[in-house]
């Protein structure tokens, strides 16, 4: 019956892209056209139907935002430099606001705008004209849909906005193999995230290390993200000379600022080898290329900033119980452990030291617990004192020695308040699913009593849950 009913709402999705309608003029909205099938996968049924290379839909500029420009490729996708070609005919005609149809390279072109909107597909060569023709009357049909999306789009809810933006480092990473590509130099793209140049794309013989880093406040990268050029040469390494950046080339590396409605979101730095100069034409397209990216930057760090509100522990920067119970219930998650701290006696602290104090030996904990991770690893902070860590595809005993390491460094980390030493030690209570517990949302109530019963017993140390084994 699923399959049925899948097959039918294809079928009436394909007959609203299929079915004639006559194009609108400026200023005049037509009712059906299903803004809400935007971008998809209204502009996929569309690619596929038609065999396009590519398709795209482009929004109009609204206040302080960003266009938005969504794109659709067939698979193989095309050629980078084709792509690239058909993007900036297709920026041309959207600023003309004219009607494109053009044989290029790569295929058939065909673009329609209007008021700021485009929507456009690359056919392959050798489309014949009456196919072109169709192209022509789907794409106006989708562009009506496009320009009345933004008020169904106001009225959508958070997660359905959200849904096709990309993320930061997919931005910066798309981003920087396609400089590499064209110019054949080393890439790093570093965005703004809050108040730090955070690296988020790497090509070439950029130093993978250090995608995620931070560049220092000093560095010329961080330093042209605050000036007001537009290009720049430096002989100094962009992160500074600490950074540790191991590449092939020394020669100087010109850096271009990511800008879009007047924001500078980011810096990129390229290193062309040889310390031979870019031909004017490959300037422009790099040019253009961190144009066209900058939106895509912005949005996609828009869009980690709230989730990160809204996941995040505002003291600490770890995950919430929202996040926490996010990642205990993945899909395809077969096994995981529960570790449950607590720091011993920290009433004692805040009442001795200040409620400032507090807060700063909560961080120092809270640092010290993302220091101990791996990378699939998740530190929460639940409340008050209370922390846990999260170890999917780990098994009880593993989890034993995981707590009992972070309870080691711990104890043995060296934590100050102005000048004065306090000792910090937390007790752990441990359990693990399905060795301890048929069920991941009983894992809290099993580490709960094992923490108390570190607690009766001493305080700063481990205690399991596993008490006999589990038998489905």
């Amino acid at each position: 019956m699923i399959t049925a009913l899948l097959a039918l709402l294809a079928g009436l999705a394909i007959g609203w892209l299929a079915r004639p309608r006559r194009a609108v003029p400026d200023g005049e909205i037509a009712d059906a056209v299903g803004p809400h099938l935007l971008p998809d996968p209204a502009l996929e049924w569309l690619r596929a139907s038609l065999g396009a290379m590519a398709v795209w839909a482009v929004e109009a500029e609204r206040g302080d935002l960003p266009r938005e420009v969504t794109r659709r490729l067939s698979s193989p996708p095309p050629a980078s430099d084709d792509l690239f070609a058909a993007e900036v005919r297709l920026d041309q005609a959207r600023s003309d606001e004219r009607p494109v149809v053009e044989r290029l390279e790569a295929g058939v072109l065909v673009v329609r705008s209007v008021s700021g909107f485009a929507t456009a597909a690359l056919m392959p060569p050798g489309t014949p004209s009456h196919a072109v023709a169709r192209l022509e009357d789907e794409l106006d049909r989708l562009l009506e849909g496009l320009r009345r999306r933004p008020r169904v789009t106001a009225l959508a809810p958070a997660d359905a906005r959200d849904a096709s933006i990309e993320s930061i480092e997919s931005v910066g990473r798309q981003l920087a193999l396609l400089l590499e590509k064209l110019t054949g130099a080393d890439v790093i793209v570093a965005v703004r995230i809050r108040d730090e140049l955070v690296i988020t794309g790497l090509a070439g013989e950029a130093d993978d290390r250090l995608l995620g880093t931070v560049a220092p406040a000093d560095s010329p990268l961080a330093t042209m993200l605050r000036a007001g050029g537009s290009f720049e040469e430096t002989d100094e390494p962009p992160l500074g000379a600490a950074s540790g950046d191991r590449r092939r080339s020394l020669g100087p590396a010109i850096l271009i600022p990511m800008e879009t409605s007047g924001e500078r979101v980011g810096v990129v730095a390229i290193w062309p080898s040889g310390r031979q100069n870019f031909p004017h034409q490959i300037q422009q397209r790099v040019r253009d290329l961190i144009r066209r990216a900058a939106p895509h930057a912005w949005r996609a760090r828009e869009y980690r900033l709230r989730e990160e509100e809204a996941t995040r522990d505002r003291l600490t920067g770890l995950a919430n119980r929202r996040a926490l119970e996010g990642a205990m219930h993945r899909v395809g998650l077969l096994r995981g452990a529960y570790v449950l701290a607590d720091v011993d006696r920290f009433k004692v602290l805040n009442d001795t030291l200040g409620h400032s104090a507090g807060d700063a030996a909560l961080l120092h904990v809270a640092a010290l617990l993302k220091r101990q991770l791996r990378g699939r690893d998740l530190a929460a902070r639940i409340g008050g004192e209370e922390f846990v860590l999260w170890l999917p595809d780990v098994s009880y005993d593993e989890a034993l020695a995981v707590a009992e390491r972070v309870r080691d460094a711990l104890e043995t980390s060296e934590w100050r308040w102005k000048g004065t030493p306090w000792l910090l030690t937390a007790s752990f209570g441990v359990a693990q699913w399905p060795e301890t517990s048929r069920h991941v949302d009983n894992l809290f109530a099993q580490a709960d009593a094992s923490l108390y019963d570190a607690k009766r017993r001493g305080r700063n140390r481990v205690t399991g849950s596993r008490t006999e084994p589990i038998h489905h």
